[in-house]
């Protein structure tokens, strides 16, 4: 595994781990990505966005495809797709990350009565993503020599908003216990509520029992 900065040319710079064998294929997305002037412009706002961004693609757990997590200022993308789902899913998840509606703070649980609120709200707004996605890959497919995914009717099919919901709630092998990306959000949820509990909780006792110390040694005096 190897981590470098990498400086692209009228660009700028960003950080990017991956395994020493996927080198060829990012070499590759690079060269696409800078063919296409809409996805070039994508890249350019990425970075001046997040300026300290990290890339990584040396993970093959991840919960889908790629995500974008604000809290940590990076993209992860799996190690071992191919180069097409690699292209596609970097273009998604950085239109993720110039998203506003993805800001970290946007994202606080607090803002979210419900798991339900939460994953609906990720899942609207993750739709917008990939409008803006879709846009800059067909820009690459027409005028840039983008291979065309095989899959495109469906990719196309997924710009209708109803039909990417419910696709959000289809059960697909490629995730991590076998749940849909919405139960994923929805999972996601409970378990970071459930450790603010778990702080609050502790904050509380540890509160308590500062305060039945402080009493005792007022009392013996």
């Amino acid at each position: 595994m190897s981590k470098s900065r990498i400086n692209i040319a009228d660009i700028g710079s960003v950080e990017i781990v991956c395994l020493d064998n996927m080198q060829k294929d990012l070499v590759w997305l690079l060269q696409k990505i800078i063919t296409n002037p809409s996805s070039k412009s994508l890249l350019k706002q990425l970075i001046t966005q997040h300026p300290n961004l990290l890339l990584d693609f040396s993970k093959n757990n991840l919960f889908s495809l790629g995500c974008w997590l604000p809290e940590k200022n990076t993209i992860f993308i799996r190690n071992n797709l191919s180069q097409v789902e690699l292209l596609q899913t970097f273009i998604f998840e950085s239109c993720n990350a110039v998203n506003e509606s993805f800001k970290d703070k946007k994202l606080n649980l607090k803002n979210f009565e419900t798991a339900e609120q939460y994953a609906e709200y990720v899942e609207g707004n993750e739709y917008n993503s990939f409008i803006m996605a879709f846009s800059i890959y067909y820009m690459g497919i027409k005028n840039a020599n983008w291979p065309e995914p095989e899959n495109m009717d469906k990719y196309i099919q997924s710009l209708d908003k109803n039909t990417w919901i419910k696709k959000s709630k289809e059960k697909i092998g490629v995730y991590q216990g076998g749940f849909s990306h919405f139960e994923g959000y929805i999972n996601n949820f409970k378990k970071e509520q459930a450790k603010g509990t778990q702080a609050e909780k502790f904050y509380e006792e540890e509160k308590e029992v500062r305060a039945t110390e402080k009493l005792k040694t007022r009392q013996r005096r």
